[in-house]
């Protein structure tokens, strides 16, 4: 070869990774380095197409399907003949079913056999045969106009419900929400981007607030353009949860919709590209001292074992842990987290913890943070996915955490739980992180943004997620809380209100039933909760009186 490739699959390689389309599978590329081969590049691509399409599945989208319309004469009853040169367009008609010339459709002034309703018929009642997509839409006889008639389009093929499912969808889509005290019925929109309030309703609201002139212009999926009338921000109640939502206001004959997307991926979508891997390597302090200890591999049960060494394999692909090859002066043992069909695989280190000399860096309390937020009314809680797993360990730290596993020695290099200091050191890394930025904290890996109302709330949460962004942090979507009157944090409840318990955690005592008899009564000294020690004697006091102030 003429180039300076030594290896004809590198050549491939590269052009995989210039011309992939998608930045996430690009950037999955670049992170696997010099380690990355032909196999592994192609496989990266399928795996990212796989879940793609099962993703289209679970949500109930449409597959796309691109083809080119002809211009072609009218091919039913209904249409007068004409001469060759006829350049009218006829496209599949939404009342009747038929392809006509626009205007002239059969079924008006019809009566519907199903609904009763008129103008359409029976066979395309919306009542009796409604589609999976629900967005704005443009005039159901026509959606194209004849002038674009000869563009490409895109067709979506879309599935029909009979009757009883329709009313599965209507419930699951159909969210109703309270606006100023009313009820007011949304359409889940999993595709919309903004969330829409349309004129006549938002006629019928009183106190909402300012109407703010819009600066967006809305695109419906059949590409029509719509310029609203005004936007508006308004507090939406759910059940207990009360959000402050910004409604786009449009003069349209449409379905209220409020968007499922993520808020920070709607507004931050640099955020979702961040790969999880913090800056810089970090080290772990040791007493030079201390003697190494090396661990036996602990047997697992034969129904784990299988499940432990496919959460290793995935493990050593995400570049977590790597093989280790050469003798070490610790070796940990390997612990096996089972939760439902879940395995988290963790190390036991309590003799290395011996060693480690911690950070000393502060830890916050939730007390310290309530005390500088006096006057904060708007919160967001932002919760960093797999927490410790996004610190690199530098070498010499990472051969310390060296452990056993029945298919061989494995090293972290990434910082592992049950590290004693890693809670201080991933501390460290927030703070600086966060640092000079008023009303945001964080403890250990939730971030809390606390704002006096929203255009304060927005300008930290921005703030924040910038400097998330240049860190690379990358976050949980799905337990992250966004603009919200009550977040719940570090198990607390922070409201407008001041501090208040999450009644999740308590919900054990406060549920506990009233006793009925001798047998359901047990009574204890202080502490009432503490550890059972099997070296002390066990004591237990019983009393029959309804209250304990009948004792006195």
């Amino acid at each position: 070869m003429d180039c300076e490739y030594t290896n004809s699959q590198d050549v491939l390689i590269d052009l995989i990774i210039a011309g992939v389309r998608h930045k996430k599978v690009q950037e999955r590329l670049l992170d696997q380095g010099q380690d990355i081969t032909l196999d592994k590049a192609i496989q990266t691509g399928q795996q990212h197409e796989l879940s793609q399409a099962q993703v289209k599945l679970m949500r109930g989208e449409e597959v796309l399907k691109v083809t080119k319309e002809k211009k072609r004469p009218p091919p039913t009853k209904f249409s007068k003949s004409k001469p060759q040169n006829y350049t009218q367009n006829y496209r599949k008609c939404g009342r009747c079913g038929l392809e006509h010339e626009m205007g002239k459709c059969p079924a008006k002034g019809s009566t519907c056999n199903y609904c009763k309703g008129r103008d359409h018929w029976k066979k395309m009642c919306i009542k009796k045969t409604r589609n999976k997509v629900h967005s704005i839409q443009s005039d159901p006889e026509f959606e194209i106009a004849s002038e674009d008639y000869d563009s490409e389009l895109l067709t979506i093929n879309t599935t029909s419900y009979s009757d009883t499912d329709v009313n599965v969808i209507h419930d699951k889509w159909i969210a109703n929400l309270k606006i100023q005290g009313q009820n007011v019925k949304f359409r889940i929109d999993t595709g919309a981007r903004v969330d829409i309030l349309t004129k006549n309703r938002t006629q019928k609201l009183s106190g909402l607030g300012e109407i703010k002139e819009s600066h967006r212009t809305l695109k419906s999926f059949s590409n029509r353009k719509i310029k609203p009338v005004g936007s508006v921000t308004v507090s939406v109640t759910h059940g207990t949860q009360e959000v402050d939502i910004n409604f786009e206001i449009v003069d349209i004959d449409q379905e209220n919709i409020i968007s499922a997307e993520d808020e920070l991926t709607r507004d931050f979508p640099d955020l979702v590209r961040t790969t999880g891997t913090l800056p810089g390597e970090n080290s772990l302090s040791i007493d030079e001292s201390a003697k190494g200890v090396i661990h036996p591999t602990r047997k697992l049960p034969a129904a784990i074992k299988p499940k432990a060494k496919e959460k290793l394999r995935e493990m050593e692909e995400n570049d977590y842990i790597t093989k280790v090859d050469k003798p070490t002066e610790w070796v940990s043992s390997m612990v096996v987290n089972v939760k439902g069909d879940k395995i988290r695989i963790c190390i036991d280190p309590r003799d290395l913890n011996k060693a480690i000399r911690r950070e000393h860096h502060p830890m916050k309390t939730i007390e310290e943070v309530i005390t500088d937020i006096p006057d904060a009314r708007i919160f967001s809680v932002l919760d960093a996915k797999s927490g410790f797993l996004q610190i690199k360990l530098d070498e010499d730290s990472s051969y310390l955490t060296t452990f056993n596993t029945p298919i061989g020695r494995y090293r972290w290099l990434r910082l592992p739980f049950g590290i004693k200091s890693a809670p201080e050191i991933y501390q460290k890394i927030m703070d600086n992180m966060i640092e000079g930025i008023d009303g945001s904290f964080a403890i250990i890996d939730d971030i809390l943004i606390a704002g006096k109302d929203i255009e304060d709330h927005d300008r930290i949460l921005r703030e924040v997620v910038e400097r998330a962004t240049s860190y690379n942090l990358k976050l949980n979507f799905q337990k992250c809380k966004v603009r919200q009157r009550s977040v719940p944090y570090m198990g607390h409840v922070i409201t407008d209100c001041g501090l208040k318990p999450d009644m999740e955690k308590v919900r054990a005592i406060t549920g506990m039933p009233t006793p009925e008899d001798k047998e359901g009564t047990l009574c204890s000294e202080p502490p009432v909760l503490a550890f059972y020690d099997v070296r002390k004697p066990v004591e237990i006091d019983a009393t029959q009186v309804k209250t304990a102030l009948e004792l006195f």
